[in-house]
């Protein structure tokens, strides 16, 4: 028997290609951050105000960290952080964006945040970068797999 509690999540736009592809459905642990601190690289459903606004994102920036986001990659702490080889250039170069108000300097995430970003570089995402921080207790899920959804006839 699992310990997880399972919910999927509908991502309806491009932000998270090539993990996730658009409209695609997704399996997410509801229990993982009651037992888990947040951790950087983690895809993760969340909700900002109501619960119908519903986003997916991976999260690149830690409670306490200090992150900017550079044309060389993400700077963490002063740092240039070493991106995951299964994530390939998604993270190694960033241009800034009119409404991107976090980040384009060093932005200080609080205590109790993360701060996330769609991995999809070609794209327009809106994220922690527009957004702001992600309050840690508005993390939903940790998600797990994407979904093929096959019809039952």
């Amino acid at each position: 028997m699992s310990d997880h509690h399972l919910n999927s999540y509908h991502v309806a736009f491009d932000s998270m290609e090539p993990a996730i592809a658009a409209g695609t459905d997704v399996l997410g642990d509801t229990s993982h951050y009651a037992n888990h601190k947040p951790a950087r690289w983690d895809v993760v459903a969340f909700s900002l105000g109501n619960k119908q606004n519903r986003f997916v994102k991976r999260i690149i920036g830690l409670p306490d960290e200090t992150i900017q986001f550079t044309h060389k990659g993400v700077m963490i702490n002063g740092s240039l952080v070493p991106v995951p080889a299964e994530l390939g250039g998604r993270f190694a170069s960033f241009s800034s964006h009119h409404d991107h108000k976090h980040g384009a300097s060093p932005f200080k995430v609080p205590a109790d945040s993360v701060f996330v970003v769609g991995d999809n570089p070609h794209v327009y995402v809106t994220d922690s970068r527009e957004l702001g921080p992600v309050p840690i207790k508005n993390l939903e899920a940790r998600i797990l797999a994407s979904i093929q959804v096959t019809p039952i006839s």
